[in-house]
This record gives C-alpha cells, structure tokens and sequence, in this order.
C-alpha cells in the first residue's frame, strides 16, 4: 500500500460487548475510567444498539489510541474505513469520488 494512501485513511471506531460477558461489570469499569457523561452515552448506546460509534473519520493514530483504550475497559474495539467522500482523484474539490 502506499505509505500516502495509508496516511490519508480514515477510520471509523466502534465498540461492542465482548460475547459472554458480565456487562454491569464492564459498565462499572467504563464508569470509574471516563466522565459521567462519556460513559452514560456509551452505556445507553450499547443499551439500544449492538455497537457503538466511539470515534468517525479519525487517523491512524487516533484509531490505534481508542483501540487499547477500549479494550483495556473491556469492550471488543471494530475498526472500519471510513466512508466518507473523498477529493476527486484529479484534484478537483468540488468533485467527489467513494474510493
């Protein structure tokens, strides 16, 4: 891949309850490691949806950051490339392409 390429992806970071897992457990721990808000939005996402969006469109960088973050509270950590638009392989910034 070109180190370019890799440089200018985006990632999408989502998290979800590991399988046969004590969720009031892992909640206390999202509890006690982030604001009371962060960890009510997170919990009451996880509550009503299967997985939650955590970080959109972020950098490699950020993407490694939430991933041992994550996963040191006790949540399984899902990676995704971001989908948003990009600038026109040509340059143009007004077009757009889904590559």
């Amino acid at each position: 891949m070109n180190p370019k390429h890799k440089a200018n992806t985006l990632y999408d970071v989502y998290v979800s309850y590991p399988p046969n897992t004590d969720y009031e457990r892992v909640n206390e721990f999202i509890r006690s490691n982030l604001s009371e808000q962060e960890a009510n939005d997170i919990i009451s996402s996880l509550a009503e949806y299967r997985q939650a969006i955590i970080a959109e469109s972020c950098s490699n960088e950020e993407r490694e950051n939430a991933q041992h973050y994550f996963s040191y509270l006790g949540l399984d950590v899902i990676v995704r490339r971001s989908l948003e638009l990009a600038p026109d392989a040509n340059g143009d910034p007004d077009a757009t392409n889904t590559s």
